[in-house]
């Protein structure tokens, strides 16, 4: 029984991140990587006066200089600190909640947490790579695909709108959802 539950809690969790990972993308996309934070530059330099600058809404928007891809991704260590960033949210809003046995069940939460982030996070970079430098790979043929691909390029025409990559919930609930339909210079 006792397995169970946690069995249970890891399943709400793993349920549950994807809202919480999109709301968390919208956040640092929005606050972090398209403004300094408190000072921080490193973000905002790399994403919003890099990627943008190369990427643009235009024919820009695809690689057009292969020695430039690496502009693409994130920098390879970001998940170790984002991974980490994520999950503890998570853990103090759950700890007064679990008051009976925290000690059992915190470490299925936190877990449970931070693989769904790390997903989320493989979700971010595959998908931003593929809207970038399509190569008519299977994933980029699907309808789902296609729409958060002009999501994304809507949102390098306004960085303001669009924040989400990977699910816009986030862009939804916090206004920042821009539907308006555009043609897509993407293949």
């Amino acid at each position: 029984m006792y397995t169970l539950a946690l069995c249970l809690v890891a399943l709400v969790t793993l349920t549950i991140n994807p809202f919480y990972a999109s709301l968390a993308e919208w956040w640092l996309h929005g606050k972090v990587m398209h403004q300094p934070l408190l000072g921080f530059q490193y973000p905002y330099e790399a994403h919003d006066k890099t990627h943008h600058g190369v990427f643009r809404a235009d024919h820009t928007y695809l690689l057009q200089d292969k020695e430039k891809a690496y502009l693409i991704k994130m920098a390879w260590w970001n998940w170790m600190a984002l991974v980490p960033l994520g999950t503890l949210p998570i853990a103090l809003l759950t700890t007064p909640l679990l008051w009976t046995e925290w000690w059992a069940v915190m470490p299925v939460v936190c877990a449970s947490t931070a693989v769904g982030i790390f997903g989320y996070y493989c979700a971010y970079e595959y998908l931003h790579w593929c809207m970038h430098d399509p190569k008519n790979r299977w994933i980029e043929q699907t309808r789902m695909f296609r729409y958060l691909n002009e999501h994304h390029l809507r949102h390098h025409a306004n960085p303001k709108k669009n924040l989400n990559v990977v699910f816009p919930f986030a862009d939804w609930l916090m206004d920042t959802l821009m539907i308006r339909r555009r043609t897509s210079v993407a293949a």
